[in-house]
């Protein structure tokens, strides 16, 4: 993420791709966190880089119920606002169907596309292959049925970059 300084005491964390974005809100009586991402971790090194602590953080809103927007939450013991049916859909989400087996399921099938993706994604840089024709290879996994495009080009996007840094996959 991008950090944007929008205004006196208001930062912006934009996605140069798709996904949620964030903002942070200085206040007189502490900081406030519009949207958490979906990683607590990353969230927390986002604060991190705007020299803020979750518990410099007075109140959180989530613009939704959307997991991008509200798996950072749980770094916050202070006041959450958001709509009635917001927090309905979130507390419908977890009274759904999952389970540890189909949980355990879901990570192993995740890992899977990871490792066929990163070992593909490999395959295409070494070639000298842009991020456009890695992204058009019909042999590419999709990872959840029906998933949009733009994720998979966006996965293949950050493996590249990880493969000129480091060059080891991370999982």
């Amino acid at each position: 993420m991008k950090a944007i300084q929008v205004s006196s005491g208001v930062t912006a964390f934009v996605r140069p791709e798709e996904g949620a974005n964030a903002s942070l809100i200085r206040t007189a009586a502490g900081a406030v966190v519009v949207d958490t991402t979906s990683c607590a971790a990353e969230l927390r090194a986002l604060l991190a880089a705007a020299q803020v602590v979750p518990d410099d953080v007075c109140l959180v809103v989530n613009t939704h119920q959307h997991s991008d927007h509200t798996w950072g939450n749980q770094l916050f013991d202070c006041p959450i606002l958001a709509h009635r049916l917001c927090k309905e859909a979130m507390t419908a989400n977890l009274d759904s169907a999952w389970n540890l087996d189909s949980i355990l399921a879901s990570i192993s099938d995740m890992f899977a596309y990871v490792r066929e993706t990163w070992s593909r994604t490999v395959d295409h840089l070494t070639q000298g292959h842009s991020v456009d024709e890695a992204a058009a290879d019909p042999g590419y996994p999709r990872y959840a049925e029906g998933a949009a495009e733009r994720y998979h080009k966006t996965n293949i996007r950050v493996m590249y970059a990880q493969l000129a840094g480091e060059g080891a996959c991370p999982l």
